[in-house]
């Protein structure tokens, strides 16, 4: 999967029939996230609990990988093994409980963030087939309704939506870095909108330069991580290219992250340098009030929000 920023997996499963109902959002506020459980078996799974780090408890608990990436109302969406061999990855969803799990997509998919609109009734995911890339949008009974965007000439991965769905950001190797890219959602008018400063010395494929993006529908922000002076940090820009200021400071690797709901609270996780491990913190928007939530030698990442199911 993708411990220290720099391992790359996951995907697939078959399970309970959903309904054609929009996520609900109405249960209690709660933290997803992705625990390497068994490292020697390659073996992730989906975890949640309080936003107080409490009640912590295990919602997938099998061999295999299981990573979530996104969450809309009560649903996650991840992707899974599950129903093919080691890594083969597939997009599902699940409630928060980790009940009521349904493949969406037929196809393989590449391990990369997914972009979702409609209230979850569309999906931007990215495949990978003979080295080309591509950002394929779905519905949600995985019909392709568009490829937005193909190539075989460089890295496209990890799409997001704008707030009206309109734009996309990605993360590209266009420019020979990977960067943050915009384009419409019909993949045309695209720029480039992030720029690795020459300055730094880590220039090599080895670092993430920028990505995934995450676009923050109450501040129209677009946040980031990046490896600069020696250390990943969370950066924050606007959508036009302005306002580029670094959120969290380089004395602790932050990695992953995602925005509430509400645009109050960052969940990412850390690593601190003498530990060596990633847990999941909780922090305000504007970088204070930092929180840490787990504790253990496991590695913990790429917490989103999400809503238990009502009662």
């Amino acid at each position: 999967m993708k411990v220290i920023l720099l391992i790359f997996a996951i995907v697939a499963l078959a399970g309970c029939r959903a309904t054609d109902d929009a996520p609900k959002s109405d249960g209690k506020l709660v933290l997803a996230y992705n625990v390497l459980v068994d490292p020697a078996a390659d073996t992730y799974d989906v975890h949640v609990m309080n936003l107080d780090g409490t009640e912590s408890r295990n919602i997938t608990n099998r061999e295999g990988v299981d990573w979530i990436y996104a969450a809309v109302g009560d649903r996650l969406f991840f992707v899974s093994d599950r129903d093919t061999t080691h890594r083969t990855l597939f997009l599902y969803e699940m409630d928060a409980n980790g009940e009521n799990v349904r493949k969406i997509y037929p196809e393989r998919v590449h391990d990369s963030w997914i972009g979702i609109r409609k209230d979850a009734s569309e999906f931007l995911v990215t495949t990978n087939v003979f080295d080309v890339r591509s950002l394929v949008l779905i519905d949600r009974d995985g019909k392709e309704l568009d490829v937005v965007l193909s190539t075989g000439a460089h890295l496209i991965t990890d799409p997001v939506f704008s707030p009206d769905g309109r734009h996309i950001a990605f993360r590209s190797g266009e420019s020979g870095l990977d960067e943050i890219w915009i384009m419409t959602d019909t993949g045309d008018s695209l720029r480039q909108l992030t720029h690795y400063p020459d300055s730094n010395a880590k220039l090599t494929d080895r670092y993430l330069h920028a990505g995934p993006p995450f676009w923050e529908s109450n501040q129209n922000v677009i946040s980031y991580t990046s490896f600069q002076n020696d250390n990943y940090s969370i950066f924050v820009i606007n959508p036009d290219g302005s306002g580029l200021r670094q959120l969290t400071p380089d004395d602790q690797e932050e990695g992953w992250h995602s925005w509430s709901p509400d645009g109050t609270l960052i969940a990412y996780d850390g690593a601190n340098p003498e530990e060596q491990n990633y847990d999941i913190y909780l922090m305000n928007a504007d970088g204070t009030d930092v929180r840490r939530l787990t504790t253990d030698p496991a590695f913990e990442q790429a917490a989103v929000f999400v809503r238990l199911p009502a009662e």
